[in-house]
């Protein structure tokens, strides 16, 4: 991981180059090969690893340029993941180290991005190259998965 300035500076210039946006990051979760506890070794998406310097799976991320302000979403960990892998940083920590100053559960996402679609605010994302990415993007947006694959933002 990078030092926090380097996460803060891609993303200042992520937001000089989209004023007034919602842009939505959605990092990838474990694959399972042949059932659900046997993964294919993580890899995060390189976008979401790029601004957001984060390796863990299931986290999102929401930059508001017009407000100027970026927010992790994510879950910390519980007992049954530090039994499995020792003392792991919470989600705030975890932001902190990436430049960013607010963090929220995962579940909380949802209702944002409803809020955000309710003011009528645009929801920009990347293309969805993996079906989880896909089918969660179609989740929280509350449309089609295959809607998610035609548009790269949605209003």
């Amino acid at each position: 991981m990078f030092s926090a300035a380097t996460y803060l500076q891609r993303r200042t210039a992520l937001q000089q180059s989209l004023p007034g946006s919602l842009l939505l990051f959605v990092g990838n979760v474990d694959s399972p090969m042949n059932y659900h506890d046997n993964i294919f070794p993580f890899v995060q998406d390189s976008s979401f690893r790029y601004f957001f310097g984060q390796n863990q799976p299931g986290m999102a991320a929401l930059i508001d340029t017009a407000a100027g302000s970026t927010t992790l979403f994510g879950n910390d960990p519980e007992v049954a993941d530090i039994v499995w892998t020792g003392p792991q940083p919470t989600l705030a920590e975890r932001a902190a180290r990436a430049g960013i100053s607010h963090s929220q559960p995962y579940a909380a996402l949802e209702q944002v991005l409803a809020a955000a679609r309710a003011a009528g605010r645009t929801i920009h994302y990347l293309a969805p190259y993996r079906g989880e990415t896909r089918l969660e993007l179609g989740r929280l947006l509350q449309v089609h998965p295959a809607e998610v694959a035609g548009g790269f933002r949605h209003s």
